[in-house]
């Protein structure tokens, strides 16, 4: 179909459907396309052209980057239509040229993400984790020193999923409560950007295993 690879994905608050981005094109910023998957049928279909790193947002909106700027759009989770005409809400925003913009929504509407910088290459170094609260005053996490790349925060708020960049590329996770880091998997394939289900029973993540080009 002309698919590069699938990246990025985002399960729906329902848990039938997972968002994800499109690559059509080695520049996923410059050819990307937003799809629904429905996780009923198999089937998946593409929502919003020309965008990438796609969130729902209650009550029916879809959050997502063109070229490190955030539009709102609104979206109909059950039929997973998009309707009307994209709003820009934030216009710098740092971004990959692999169209992975940084930021999150939270269920209830709060956002945060990473301002100014453009575009950036993701170069693998350690990194440390913290917990930064609501004043923005960090706690150090007794995790061992990573090149981590993304991370997220289990629903249950129990587990951290991570990818760890090197040696090789693989997911991780670390428990809060007994300070222990462990591998999910380890194999050759480039595995990152891991998202968790609902029921904090699955998580699901970009992987090459099954070729050159990356999918979910």
């Amino acid at each position: 179909k002309g698919e590069v690879g699938h990246f990025y994905p985002f399960t729906m608050p329902d848990g039938k459907a997972v968002l994800f981005t499109i690559a059509t094109g080695p520049t996923i910023a410059d050819n990307a396309q937003i799809a629904a998957l429905d996780l009923q049928t198999g089937r998946y279909k593409t929502v919003i052209g020309g965008g990438s790193a796609a969130a729902f947002v209650e009550p029916g909106y879809l959050i997502y980057s063109v070229r490190g700027t955030l539009q709102a759009v609104r979206f109909d989770p059950r039929r997973l239509e998009v309707s009307g005409e994209p709003v820009p809400i934030i216009d710098d925003v740092m971004n990959t040229s692999a169209g992975n913009a940084n930021f999150s929504v939270s269920r209830n509407g709060t956002l945060v993400y990473v301002a100014g910088g453009g575009a950036f290459v993701q170069n693998v170094f350690p990194r440390s984790l913290v917990w930064v609260d609501r004043r923005g005053v960090e706690t150090p996490i007794n995790a061992e020193t990573k090149p981590y790349g993304v991370a997220r925060l289990s629903p249950d708020g129990t587990r951290v999923a991570l990818d760890v960049r090197a040696p090789g590329a693989d997911i991780w996770v670390w428990d809060l409560a007994r300070e222990t880091l462990t591998p999910l998997n380890v194999d050759p394939a480039i595995d990152l950007a891991p998202v968790w289900t609902r029921d904090n029973r699955r998580l699901i993540w970009s992987s090459t295993r099954g070729g050159g080009n990356p999918n979910v």
